[in-house]
């Protein structure tokens, strides 16, 4: 049964179609996270880098569904951006979030 629809010509159809950016933005957010707690250039042993990990699932689950920013007047917030995609050609508009929230100050040790 799984295989069946796996293999279905109607998912077949579709897959090449799908866009990549939207499957894997959110992947990309958060390898950026571990990046920047658990560098690849710096050692760590086995229960420290697991410690990193955790503090770097914790912070995007805490931070991935941020709000809107608005003005004091309640007017909401956007802001210019130019995609590589379109090497700097076109202009789109995007939503400024409200600040990440990191809950209790955490300093790493390296």
């Amino acid at each position: 049964m799984v295989k069946e629809v796996i293999e279905h010509s109607y998912l077949m159809r579709d897959l090449p179609q799908l866009s990549p950016r939207h499957q894997t933005y959110g992947l990309e957010v958060f390898h950026s996270i571990v990046s920047h707690l658990a560098p690849k250039s710096t050692h760590f042993f086995h229960l420290m880098m697991l410690a990193r990990l955790y503090i770097a699932a914790h912070h995007f689950n805490a931070n991935r569904n941020r709000a809107q920013a608005k003005r004091r007047d309640g007017a909401e917030m956007w802001k210019p951006s130019y995609p590589k995609a379109t090497k700097g050609t076109e202009c789109v508009v995007k939503k400024c979030k409200v600040p990440a929230a990191y809950g209790m100050h955490i300093h790493l040790i390296s």
